[in-house]
């Protein structure tokens, strides 16, 4: 079975995990940076509005079902159990070596892009890897509540395209938490098809300060974005990654 220990990235999208898995009897540690640990525990609660209706409170550790223990400190982790990093993508680094001697049974991690992957097998080895993506979306509010505007689904597998009893039991364990997800068995073409889109929103919105709704009722920005989402296909049929 695919044990959970610990939620790295205490963001919207590591407390929509959580109060999930905490929820549904899990016992959840959330690790976040000092700052948006402290945050969360005087609010005292994640409470996750819009797509997902949840309260679930916030307590130091241990860890325990129907709560969630939030913490700053990566000593309080324990090995032999799973990690799931929802931090962003351009922390997951430090994020990684802050727990560099830690032995997980397994690590995954929900960022975009594809370098995430060589990331966790650099500090962890190769075969803790499972290979993860979610359509999930959430953002958090000034009033600290999370804002779930999608469940979307989340997929994952082995990166070597093998069948295995951890990635089917998390799967397993995130759709019995009311997060749909599915074990694939190709999970490189999931996570390389969810970059094909990415490259696409991102290159066009962050270069011209629109929203994906705007560019895509654009005919020029729409034939921009299909023009980066084509070539990010072909490096990958270069590849040998079938989408």
């Amino acid at each position: 079975m695919a044990s959970l220990s610990c939620i790295v990235g205490a963001g919207a999208l590591g407390q929509a995990f959580a109060a999930h898995l905490a929820a549904a009897g899990h016992a959840v540690l959330l690790l976040g940076t000092p700052r948006s640990a402290s945050a969360l525990a005087e609010f005292g609660s994640i409470r996750l509005t819009g797509a997902s209706q949840l309260q679930v409170a916030v307590t130091p550790p241990p860890a325990r079902g129907g709560v969630v223990a939030i913490t700053d400190d990566p000593l309080e982790l324990v090995g032999g159990k799973g990690v799931l990093f929802t931090t962003k993508a351009h922390q997951l680094t430090a994020a990684c070596d802050a727990l560099r001697l830690l032995e997980p049974a397994w690590v995954a991690g929900v960022q975009n892009g594809l370098v995430k992957d060589d990331i966790l097998a650099n500090t962890f080895g190769p075969e803790r890897v499972l290979g993860m993506a979610t359509i999930c979306s959430a953002g958090r509010k000034e009033s600290g509540e999370v804002a779930v505007s999608s469940l979307g689904h989340s997929y994952v597998g082995e990166l070597d395209g093998s069948s295995s009893e951890r990635a089917a039991s998390l799967a397993a364990m995130l759709c019995a938490a009311g997060i749909p997800a599915d074990s694939a068995a190709d999970i490189r073409s999931v996570t390389w098809s969810k970059a094909c889109n990415a490259v696409g929103v991102f290159g066009v919105s962050v270069l011209t300060r629109t929203t994906a709704a705007e560019f895509f009722s654009d005919p020029d920005l729409l034939r921009a974005y299909l023009w980066l989402v084509r070539e990010t296909a072909a490096i990958a049929t270069a590849h040998g990654v079938a989408l």
